[in-house]
């Protein structure tokens, strides 16, 4: 953890290294950290996963979180996944926070779970290319690519899986999206802007990436 991040935050982040290796946010921490790398990697990578949508997605998160533009955090008691921006002294700091118990979920709901990564990672790349322009700017049009990405996904469950059953929320989003990405009304999606050039494996961290936690009730 950066001293910039943290006085940009601040105080609100600390490393997970600080934390005694007997807490329970150091030991969920360090699995979170090789189990959100693992399925980053596996969006990425075309030979786990053959949407080439979901693998430029991933490709961005893997280089945003390596690069620590938006690093990945925990936080004890937020209920689900989510992407988390905050301004302090006009600079805005982005990341995609975490529940401690998240390996488990993911092993317990896959589907669920992946969908909430590439949910997330839309949200992230909007960051990335200057979609989100304040705390405050919640775009409908920002939550719908996102579901337009995570409808990609579940289409593609859907084509090559045998036991991958929608649950109520998966079927609002293949209800709005029913052929994923293709279902997106005009001007939804737009082409990313690249890495710059030299940058775009050059990680400052990982793999396996370093989880900070996030404490929203710290001023």
């Amino acid at each position: 953890m950066n001293l910039f991040l943290r006085e940009l935050c601040g105080g609100r982040m600390d490393h997970l290294d600080n934390f005694p290796r007997t807490d329970p946010i150091w030991q969920s921490g360090k699995l979170l950290e090789s189990t959100f790398t693992e399925l980053v990697d596996s969006l990425r990578n075309p030979d786990s996963m053959k949407n080439p949508a979901i693998n430029e997605l991933a490709r961005l998160l893997w280089r945003l979180v390596g690069n620590r533009i938006v690093p990945s955090s925990v936080m004890p008691g937020i209920p689900t996944m989510s992407f988390w921006c905050e301004i302090k002294k006009g600079e805005m700091f982005a990341t995609i926070i975490c529940p401690l118990d998240w390996p488990q979920r993911l092993k317990d709901d896959p589907y669920m779970q992946m969908g909430a990564m590439v949910f997330n990672a839309s949200r992230a790349r909007d960051y990335w290319n200057h979609r989100i322009i304040d705390i405050t700017d919640t775009k409908e049009e920002q939550y719908d690519r996102a579901m337009a990405f995570e409808a990609e996904l579940l289409c593609y469950f859907q084509q090559h899986t045998t036991d991958f059953v929608p649950n109520e929320y998966q079927k609002q989003v293949l209800e709005k999206f029913p052929a994923g990405l293709a279902s997106a009304p005009p001007g939804l999606v737009y082409e990313s802007r690249p890495f710059p050039d030299g940058q775009a494996e050059m990680l400052l961290a990982g793999p396996p990436y370093p989880v900070d936690v996030y404490n929203l009730n710290k001023k």
